[in-house]
């Protein structure tokens, strides 16, 4: 299966409507959705040269790019219809399917309406009181303990060699 068999099957899986309209002709894949937009000289597209994939939205109606554009800050336009923004190169054909995918959602959703939420004051944070951990080492019998010299060092090195 060549990278771009791989690539519409997995928007066919998604997006039962669509229709392939290029395929193994030129790096380019050409995919129509038209729950997306009915015109037919529009498209998805995946760009795919050696380096990577890049996806992208092929139209000229710039009314269509405008209405689409204000639905999320994640698109931009180019030249010839939209894109995701900052024209990301995906490595392989199941990331690049993934971004397709959200990238046809943000482009056929609605605009997210602003909701105002009440704002409410966080308590702040309160560190939990430490547990007392038992000791690690068990008592040692006082024989086995011996009391410590204080000792210069020539007085231990010669302790040392005796």
């Amino acid at each position: 299966m060549t990278l771009h068999e791989t690539l519409a099957a997995g928007i066919e899986n998604s997006c039962p409507r669509s229709i392939v309209k290029k395929l193994d002709k030129d790096n380019f894949l050409d995919i129509h959705l038209p729950f997306v937009n009915k015109e037919r000289a529009t498209h998805l597209f995946f760009n795919t040269p050696k380096t990577g994939i890049k996806i992208g939205f092929y139209c000229r109606d710039e009314e269509f790019v405008k209405a689409t554009l204000k639905k999320s800050k994640k698109l931009e336009s180019y030249s010839q219809g939209v894109r995701l923004k900052d024209n990301p190169v995906f490595e392989s054909a199941d990331l690049a399917i993934k971004a397709a995918i959200e990238f046809v959602n943000l482009m056929t959703a609605e605009k997210a309406k602003k909701v105002v939420k009440p704002t409410i004051k966080e308590s702040p944070k309160v560190m939990p009181k430490p547990k007392k951990v038992p000791p690690q080492i068990s008592n040692l019998p006082n024989a086995e303990i011996q009391e410590t010299k204080s000792v210069g060092f020539w007085q231990w090195l010669i302790m040392i060699f005796k």
